[in-house]
């Protein structure tokens, strides 16, 4: 008998444990009934409890809208469900500012596979498509998010599939399914919501997954809008590059062997770098910065740079990030060393958690604030390495989306919203550094389906009120994370053109593809590259890392972890450095003259005739340029590109690095000088003394042979009369 109960009651909790994990058919309605059909039927996908209610009825009652939407309950008759909802916005606002949202119904454990059930389709939107964000996030601060997905919907009903794992724990009622439409003006229709828990049954790769948003208008290779652009490019991008060539004498010397080769872009094709890669001593920090200096192996380039982190507010002051400040400023001079320019971002990030802790410590002084931020500005814009240096600063980044410091200085003397306290951070920075140009630098502009038009309107405002009040700003920065859906190429150039009528630069500031399918990756980049490239307003492309073991997500434009090559990467190699890349030959006429058409940038330019050789390093401009080459005898016939007088002083990063006992140190002197090179051991004590005295103008190499010392770091310093550079080298028997 005892037995007997035991069993009876294993078999009740067991009923009931059942009863939690897997509700039976008999208390859902038809519809959701359905789904579970469906999804067995057609994904071989069981079980699951529903995070809703498991009818319509019910489910729809408990879900709320924010002001600024109105909703019409429906009856539907055509599809698998019967209710719908018509939701209607009529302005512009920040996404979640209008928005329909429900509540889970059932605690949710963090690593819980889920998957999201929902039918919408658009009725008619202010841009001409209709656009809303799924999301699903705890309900109260820090928000965090298990989804956020961006949904173009169509006319038509389209049933979305959308699995994701919970980040967090979710007790009953605290976490919630919102869909944000507050982007345009605009009516969608949605039904058949539902929310099934898989705990651990199943991962996300085994969940079905709707790809509607996969593709993009025009990526057909055919599509209108390549014509028109490539025409562009011939018109903005290139010019007449003329050689003249003659003798000793100043005669023509006809027939002359005559090479143009590209060295860089006057365009700013670029990449953020990070400081901890171009300082650190692993292998792969070595390819890192290998791949800087030549990417694409065989030796052509980006034409500029910007630092991730390490110029960022709290970063600049932290002693205890990798690379000191006076490090930070050694890889500015690297990188302009190799003839690139170098952006600066950022001076002010106006959210609390992007500043230093005594700044949101101190946030009910406005005059601390006030007095803290000049210090700030002035401090590392007009730091030592920093100032003449850096080609532009984002002087403020993401005033449209953080607005802590907008809050404080809101309704002091000489303001209103607050806003108009950024003008006084341009006019800082120009003091700090007359020579660099301002920028705003934002996201959510060309990105978001190129629909975030309450972003656009935002940031139009702020780039007035700053000017009303005496800013400059020379540029914008638009980020450009592209996510699924990706804006069409078309939407990109419609977008530059609103913001460059005011004669502002535009910069693509930030831009990488994450989590997009290879394939169309890669034709994106091809896309997104060649409408940019077309704008005469934008003056650069840099991408937020270009590998996956130094990128914020794990997912570069341009190299995977191993090094390998992405098709992203190798669309992006084949415009650069291919189609947009002049390197040409010809023969002098009887003017002694060659003519070529070629993309704005640095060449390095030869002439041959007989044994008479000569070289010319120049830069073709916008209204075409011409170079004279004088023809000389040379011992071998043959110059070479480091030949030519350097333009600059600068001790190249020894090779190879790190190094087996031997390595070879090259240095360049634009002049004669007294020349010091020597190493240092990481104590401070000289190891050795490789040149002292007087050196030629020029390139100059040496060799460094470690003979009887031991593994780690040396500072190799030179000093060529006033200059003096130092770089570190890494020595591994």
């Amino acid at each position: 008998m005892r037995n007997t109960r035991i069993l009876s009651y294993l078999g009740l909790i067991l009923i009931l444990l059942n009863l939690t994990v897997q509700p039976s058919a008999a208390q859902e309605d038809a519809y959701h009934t359905w789904l579970r059909g469906q999804l067995s039927d057609d994904y071989g996908v069981t079980g699951g409890s529903w995070v809703f209610a498991d009818n319509e009825a019910d489910k729809m009652a408990r879900c709320s809208i924010t002001s600024g939407v109105q909703r019409q309950v429906l009856t539907v008759g055509d599809q698998p469900f019967t209710q719908a909802s018509r939701f209607t916005t009529r302005d512009r606002a920040n996404p979640w500012e209008r928005n329909v949202k429900c509540y889970t119904q059932q605690a949710i454990a963090k690593g819980d596979v889920l998957l999201l059930i929902v039918w919408i389709r658009s009725l008619g939107a202010e841009w001409g498509h209709g656009k809303v964000e799924y999301v699903f996030e705890q309900i109260e601060s820090p928000y965090s998010k298990s989804m956020l997905k961006s949904i173009l919907p169509s006319e038509k009903w389209q049933q979305w599939l959308v699995p994701f794992e919970a980040v967090m724990d979710h007790p009953k009622g605290e976490a919630r399914f919102m869909v944000n439409m507050g982007f345009q003006a605009q009516e969608i229709e949605l039904g058949g919501l539902a929310l099934l828990n898989y705990g651990r049954a199943y991962t996300m790769e085994n969940l079905p997954r709707s790809i509607f948003d996969r593709d993009y208008e025009g990526r057909d290779e055919n599509a209108p809008w390549r014509t028109e652009a490539e025409t562009r490019i011939e018109q903005l991008r290139k010019a007449a590059l003329q050689v003249r060539v003659v003798d000793a004498d100043g005669n023509p010397v006809e027939g002359a062997e005559v090479t143009v080769r590209m060295r860089r872009h006057a365009f700013g094709f670029g990449t953020a770098v990070a400081a901890s890669k171009m300082l650190g001593t692993s292998p792969d920090d070595a390819m890192y910065r290998k791949k800087i200096e030549d990417v694409t192996g065989q030796g052509r380039t980006f034409s500029t740079a910007v630092l991730e982190n390490a110029l960022k507010w709290p970063t600049w002051e932290n002693p205890h990030w990798p690379g000191t400040k006076e490090e930070v400023v050694g890889v500015v001079s690297w990188l302009k060393e190799r003839g690139m320019t170098v952006r600066g971002h950022n001076l002010i990030w106006p959210t609390w958690q992007y500043m230093p802790e005594d700044v949101e410590e101190n946030k009910e002084s406005p005059a601390f604030l006030r007095g803290r931020i000049e210090a700030h500005i002035l401090e590392e814009a007009g730091y030592p390495g920093l100032k003449g240096e850096i080609s532009e600063w984002d002087v403020i980044n993401e005033p449209v989306h953080c607005r802590d410091l907008a809050g404080v200085f809101a309704g002091e003397p000489g303001t209103t919203t607050g806003e108009e306290i950024y003008a006084e951070w341009f006019k800082l920075t120009a003091r700090a550094d007359p020579n660099t140009r301002l920028f705003v630098n934002e996201y959510s502009i060309l990105s978001s389906s190129g629909m975030d038009l309450a972003a656009q309107d935002r940031l139009e405002d702020l780039i007035r009120i700053i000017e009303d009040n005496g800013g400059r700003v020379d540029g914008i920065g638009m980020q450009s994370h592209m996510t699924y859906p990706l804006t069409p190429p078309e939407r990109v150039y419609d977008i530059l053109e609103t913001f460059s009528a005011p004669g502002k630069e535009i910069a693509i500031t930030e831009y990488d593809a994450c989590g997009v399918e290879e394939t169309i990756a890669a034709d994106y980049m091809r896309d997104f590259l060649t409408v940019v490239f077309s704008h005469p307003s934008v003056t650069g492309f840099l991408m937020w890392g270009f590998w996956d073991g130094a990128h914020w997500k794990e997912d570069a434009p341009l190299f995977r972890k191993d090094w390998t090559l992405k098709p992203s990467g190798q669309a992006f190699f084949d415009l650069v450095f291919d189609a947009w890349w002049t390197d040409t030959e010809g023969r002098a006429d009887e003017q002694g003259e060659l003519m070529v058409s070629g993309f704005l940038g640095e060449y390095v330019i030869t002439a041959r005739s007989g044994g008479l050789s000569a070289q010319k390093i120049g830069t073709l401009t916008r209204g075409g340029s011409t170079f004279e080459l004088i023809l000389k005898e040379t011992e071998t016939g043959v110059l070479e590109e480091k030949q030519s007088l350097p333009d600059r002083f600068a001790l190249e990063r020894n090779y190879p690095n790190p190094f087996n006992l031997q390595t070879t140190i090259r240095y360049a002197l634009p002049r004669e000088a007294d020349v010091k090179l020597e190493v240092y051991d990481v104590l401070g004590r000289r190891v050795a003394l490789l040149m002292e005295g007087k050196k030629q103008a020029g390139w100059h190499r040496t060799f460094f042979c470690a003979d009887g010392l031991s593994n780690g770091m040396y500072l190799c310093r030179l000093q060529a009369g006033m200059f003096a550079q130092g770089d570190k080298m890494v020595l591994l028997k």
